[in-house]
């Protein structure tokens, strides 16, 4: 009887040790017959994935932050220097076409360039001693002998003879000009190439120089 009962006990024990064994370390299996994980555990372990797949994420924006910051940088310097240079050569050349256009007081201009250009001052010009001329173009005179000391008419060629590609040249009475210009005294001055200096004006209804300053045969 008491070997019976002892029996009984042994298997009890052993049926409680075993329940709980299994309660413990088995959740069952799924139709594949895998083990399943606990949900607990499981959403552990997906918010683990989650915090780091955020982290890897942050470490690439922060890569790629840095990397465009660099770029922007290069290029912006790179643009600053070169329109700097570019803005130094636009200058250069504004500056030129003034100085061509005004000229100085040394530069010699064509009879076209002194009719044309709107100049102020004393100027030179050169051209060949065409006719003689007086109170007005309209008594020009192309063709010797030479009546009128008043003036001489200058063009681009000597053989010119169109009253609006000439200018004048005053020759006032007593002035060494007119003794060494004139067409009646010094006839063989007809058709020579002169340079002029003097002040741009309107003589004899056209443009000229009323009074020269000085004067160079070439």
């Amino acid at each position: 009887m008491m070997k019976n009962i002892l029996r009984t006990f042994f298997l009890l024990a052993f049926c409680i040790t075993m329940t709980t064994a299994c309660e413990k370390g088995y959740y069952g299996e799924n139709e594949d017959g895998k083990t399943e994980t606990p949900t607990e555990n499981k959403g552990d372990n997906d918010k683990g994935n989650d915090d780091a797949g955020k982290g890897d994420s942050d470490g690439k924006d922060n890569e790629d932050g840095e990397k465009g910051g660099n770029d922007s940088g290069d290029t912006d310097n790179g643009g600053t220097g070169t329109d700097t240079g570019t803005d130094g050569g636009d200058t250069g050349d504004n500056g030129n076409e003034d100085n061509n256009e005004d000229g100085d007081g040394d530069e010699i201009f064509t009879v076209a360039q002194f009719i044309n250009y709107n100049m102020t001052g004393q100027r030179w010009v050169r051209g060949y001693i065409v006719g003689a001329c007086t109170k007005s173009i309209n008594n020009a005179d192309f063709n010797p002998p030479f009546k009128n000391p008043q003036a001489i008419l200058l063009a681009d060629s000597p053989t010119e003879k169109s009253k609006g590609k000439v200018i004048s040249i005053g020759l006032p009475s007593g002035s060494s000009a007119r003794k060494a210009l004139n067409l009646v005294d010094n006839p063989q001055n007809y058709g020579k190439r002169i340079a002029i200096f003097g002040e741009r004006a309107t003589y004899l209804g056209i443009t000229g120089i009323k009074k020269p300053d000085g004067w160079k045969f070439e």
